[in-house]
């Protein structure tokens, strides 16, 4: 019974060894989307396909919808050549007149490196890693790595040939990992590479907070030109010296404590794309963290960071009362909150109560290697209704902190600022990017 949903026949399911596919086809369309699905939650197998409702919904185009069950980056050799076997066919059957590849991190790594063995089809790859070799680039080259630490590489993995196809290759600026990838196609001379400022690593999530995933998918699947699609992003065609660069650049600096250099790489990321970027405002969130000697320039350091926009976490406290705090990073995992070096903190009653004085109190970890010429003393100073004072300076140490605040209509403000960072990314090449310098225990009220 042909009934089907979304003007498809029913879909025809393939498999080959560890990978699944999906085919669905109207009929009519002169135009077949080959869609790779990525990583996904490594803690269950794949259970859906990447852009499987946008494309299911859009029969202008047929689909055909891949995923990588043993999440090998499109390498493992079980089934990967019938997986190519069935491409072929199914391109060769169709009569397109247009095949796209598409994918995102390990689609895109799959898009690029099976869909230059189809000369003229076009190639969309969303933050894809230039290699699956950890051993010649580093652990950074590729996220997930699973399989690939467990199995050995089977040829180069390298993505320096484009091979006879047109590319769009896309990379947000909010992680160091996908910049880092930019560069290496940079270096290659790889074609069609764009920058996306404000994008995620997820570019699929980017679209969807835009609220331009529809169009995107509309113009994707009525076959428009590549360049118009980055346009609907946003990006634009990454030159050696844009504004992704320059912040990867800016960081490093930031590491080797040369802030000079950096805030030179900050303004040229800033000219180039002013406040389009959340992440550029993140990273200059953590270079004011690491700007004037202690207790000094604190008044507008922090007009500045509450100005910039930052991550946020609201750590529970007893009842009646939450402790909201901001910073370049925020993450809350299990009992520890890990923060970036300035820190705009809130302390607020979720119950009516009198105001007046009270103390807050918390340990405080810092990093034992962190970038040159910080300093890893923790100041504390409040808010700005008491003009920024400095309440507290202390060492490092497993004590609890505790220092007194004022409350005003039921909040008190108050900023930390320990004017170093943690980051494993730029002391030794590691996928961990994350950028920290305290982790915040136990708070409460009291000592």
């Amino acid at each position: 019974m042909a009934s089907l949903v979304s003007g498809f026949p029913r879909p025809r399911l393939l498999s080959f060894g560890d990978y699944e596919g999906e085919y669905g086809s109207s009929g009519a369309a002169t135009h077949l989307v080959v869609a790779l699905t990525g990583v996904g939650d490594v803690r269950e197998p794949l259970k859906s396909y990447d852009f499987y409702r946008t494309l299911t919904n859009r029969p202008q185009a047929d689909h055909l919808l891949l995923r990588d069950q043993s999440r090998s980056w499109f390498h493992n050799p079980a089934g990967r050549d019938a997986l190519i076997d069935a491409c072929q066919d199914i391109i060769g059957r169709g009569g397109y007149r247009l095949v796209t590849f598409l994918g995102i991190s390990m689609g895109a790594y799959g898009a690029l490196s099976l869909g230059r063995l189809f000369p003229g089809a076009r190639i969309l790859a969303m933050s894809p890693p230039f290699s699956l070799d950890t051993a010649r680039h580093g652990r950074n080259v590729v996220r997930h790595k699973r399989w690939l630490d467990a199995n050995s590489l089977h040829g180069p993995t390298d993505l320096d040939a484009a091979g006879e196809n047109e590319h769009l290759v896309l990379f947000g600026d909010a992680e160091p990992i996908d910049i880092l990838n930019l560069q290496r196609f940079q270096a290659a001379g790889f074609p069609g590479l764009f920058v996306c400022p404000g994008g995620d690593h997820n570019i699929g999530a980017t679209l969807q907070r835009q609220r331009r995933m529809a169009l995107f998918m509309d113009m994707l699947t009525a076959g428009a030109p590549l360049a118009e699609l980055a346009a609907i992003l946003g990006a634009y065609p990454a030159f050696e010296a844009c504004h992704a660069v320059q912040m990867l650049r800016a960081r490093a600096h930031l590491y080797r404590g040369e802030m000079a250099e950096a805030d030179h790489c900050l303004n040229l990321a800033r000219w180039a794309v002013g406040e389009g970027s959340p992440n550029l405002a993140l990273l200059s969130l953590l270079r004011l963290g690491l700007g004037a000697p202690q207790g000094e320039g604190m008044a507008a350091a922090a007009r500045e960071a509450d100005r910039l926009p930052g991550r946020g976490v609201t750590v529970p406290l007893e009842e009646g009362w939450e402790l909201s705090l901001k910073s370049s990073e925020a993450r809350q995992t299990g009992n520890a909150t890990t923060l970036g070096p300035l820190v705009l903190g809130r302390l607020r009653r979720t119950a009516p109560g009198p105001d007046g004085p009270c103390v807050l109190s918390f340990r405080a970890e810092a990093p034992q290697t962190h970038n040159a010429a910080g300093r890893r003393t923790l100041e504390v100073f409040g808010g700005e209704a008491a003009g920024y004072p400095l309440l507290l300076a202390a060492e490092p140490s497993d004590a609890r902190i505790g220092f007194p605040l004022e409350l005003r209509g039921g909040e008190a403000e108050f900023v930390l600022r320990r004017a170093c960072f943690a980051s494993a990314f730029d002391e030794k090449g590691s996928d961990d990017q994350f950028a920290w310098a305290t982790r915040l225990r136990e708070p409460r009220l009291g000592a």
